[in-house]
């Protein structure tokens, strides 16, 4: 069957803005975005006649990527001897005047795409990333039979040859070189023929780079590759496995995000078909009804829908209990009550949906009356981390941050112990992008500004908790004729979205203005005690507000509606995700 090329897509980014196409130099590209040279019309002549074997997605003055048919190995073989590495050392050897530096390879049936350095310099830092786990993105997609249980996994042991030495064999980690693949579902049918039965297309990223790697690991999962029969794959005329997306970070800051889909006919291209990406974010897409949100001041703003990732949430709507196929037959999201509601405990009422579900990571849309973490006694047992591990999310005992029990909003949790460390050094360095939304009293007289003023613990004398206060400079560290505890710098920066006025529950209007909050720092219950220092407090705050902030909502108006980081696995993509605010 003849291959054909469906989709290309490259995506150069600089100084965080994005440009399609080459780098912009003074050399000139020709349609295929090959590099011009100066040559006789019988050199041309032979260079096109070589171009009919090799297909240039994209080059620049440091690399080029090729699309590698299935069915030729790359370095040669016995009956072969000119395999397809020869044929692209002749290309370049035509095109460029040079050898290029081949940085990897794919096996003799897989198909896809193959980067080539055309500098030493170019080669050597390729290779420098190469020895750091996830900083060479490789995605494949492959047709496979049945299919895993889960919609998404790892693949995670150690990889060594079969007794017969035909083949490779992932067994327990102790076992030959460390492999470890991710998987995710791309979409599962009936074939068109019945000898494939039900078939599964997935996505594959490798962390690791070993021989047969991916064609090793789904055998262990029991779904092999369609076309595989060396490993146990149902016969077809070719090995249905394509390395369709490479990406990595060149060494003047550029972003190589390089993509080409292989149409294999059949009916199997519905099949894996993924998102069609244009630029390394993972972005949560933002529910209908918040649409209008987006050209709020302060927001953080969501690109060109054409160049972002969407990744479907698993609910809509408002905060509400889940249902749906889980473990041990349970829903998440929902609960039982387990106590009577006690001061600082969570409300049974209180409910959660998850936003965003990998592997490793988890975000979650927090119900305000909901504890992150538990607190002291057992009638503060019941929280956010209780109740996924009740509804199946096994594994997940810390949370890097936390939000207090009456804020509602985002939360991003570690399902590995690595995924947590990564989060939690995030959080520590300061590099998370946090954005909070809250209802104030009162208008502030400015449309922005910023808090920066220390907090600290007040102990106040015949009271038994501490509460956290703001500890100006000229106080000298005493409030309320108390020493503070503990004072650390904090700063908030605040901007006005809307002003508007609200009955309280004095049966009067009040004044209020909705706000966007950037915690620069992140201290305790910093945004209540820093609005409530310049006079405006946040509605329904029992514990910072005054009476008219109290009496003016039933609620905590303090939401968390946005977060963006650096993905646990991979520091080259960035997740984002969004909430709508509930109030």
């Amino acid at each position: 069957m003849s291959f054909l090329v469906k989709f290309a897509t490259v995506v150069l980014v600089r100084n965080g803005s994005v440009k399609f196409g080459p780098k912009e130099d003074s050399h000139n590209f020709n349609a295929r975005g090959a590099l011009e040279t100066s040559r006789s019309p019988q050199a041309a002549d032979r260079a096109l006649a070589v171009s009919n074997f090799v297909d240039i997605i994209f080059e620049d003055d440091d690399y080029f990527f090729v699309n590698k048919p299935p069915g030729i190995s790359v370095a040669g073989e016995a009956g072969e001897p000119n395999g397809f590495h020869e044929r692209v050392k002749l290309h370049a050897r035509q095109t460029y005047g040079h050898w290029p530096n081949l940085l990897h390879r794919l096996d003799k049936p897989t198909s896809g795409i193959m980067c080539y350095a055309k500098t030493e310099a170019a080669a050597k830092h390729y290779l420098r990333l190469q020895q750091t786990r996830g900083a060479i993105t490789k995605d494949y997609l492959a047709v496979v039979q049945g299919g895993p249980q889960r919609d998404s996994g790892r693949i995670h042991g150690g990889i060594c040859k079969s007794r017969d030495c035909t083949t490779f064999v992932v067994r327990g980690r102790r076992s030959g070189k460390e492999v470890l693949t991710t998987y995710r579902v791309l979409a599962r049918g009936p074939s068109s023929a019945p000898k494939l039965g039900d078939l599964c297309g997935i996505s594959l990223r490798l962390f690791t780079g070993r021989k047969h790697q991916i064609r090793a690991s789904l055998r262990k999962l029991g779904c092999p590759i369609v076309g595989d029969e060396q490993y146990g794959g149902a016969p077809f005329h070719r090995l249905l496995l394509h390395a369709h997306r490479l990406a990595f970070t060149g060494e003047d800051g550029v972003l190589y995000d390089v993509r080409c889909l292989s149409k294999w006919g059949e009916g199997l291209d519905d099949l894996v078909v993924p998102t069609q990406r244009k630029q390394r974010t993972h972005d949560v897409a933002q529910p209908e009804d918040q649409a209008g949100h987006e050209g709020r001041p302060g927001m953080l703003r969501q690109a060109d829908a054409d160049a972002i990732t969407r990744v479907e949430n698993k609910t809509k709507g408002d905060l509400a209990p889940m249902s749906g196929a889980q473990p041990a037959a349970k829903q998440r999201g929902a609960v039982e009550p387990k106590h009577e509601m006690e001061l600082g405990a969570s409300d049974p009422a209180s409910t959660w949906r998850i936003v965003l579900e990998e592997w490793s990571l988890l975000v979650v849309d927090k119900g305000h009356g909901l504890l992150t973490v538990p607190g002291k006694g057992p009638a503060k047992a019941d929280c956010l981390l209780s109740r996924l591990r009740d509804a199946g999310w096994d594994g997940i005992s810390h949370a890097p941050h936390r939000l207090d029990r009456d804020t509602s909003g985002l939360v991003a949790l570690g399902r590995t112990a690595e995924a947590h460390r990564s989060l939690a050094t995030q959080f520590q360095a300061r590099t998370i992008g946090k954005r909070y939304e809250a209802l104030v009293l009162g208008w502030p007289a400015t449309d922005e500004g910023e808090v920066d003023v220390p907090i600290g613990k007040l102990r106040e004398a015949n009271v038994k908790f501490g509460r956290m206060v703001a500890v100006p400079a000229d106080s000298g560290g005493i409030v309320n004729g108390h020493a503070v505890e503990g004072a650390r710098s904090c700063l908030t920066q605040w901007r006005v979205v809307e002003r508007g006025v609200r009955k309280s529950g004095h049966d009067h209007p009040v004044q209020y203005a909705r706000v966007a909050l950037i915690p620069v720092t992140g201290r305790a219950h910093q945004l209540r005690v820093h609005m409530q220092h310049i006079g405006h407090p946040i509605l329904g705050d029992q514990l910072h507000g005054t009476e008219i902030a109290i009496a003016a909502s039933s609620r905590l108006c303090l939401h968390a509606a946005a977060l963006s980081f650096n993905h646990p696995e991979d520091a080259c993509l960035e997740v984002k995700a969004e909430s709508p605010v509930p109030f």
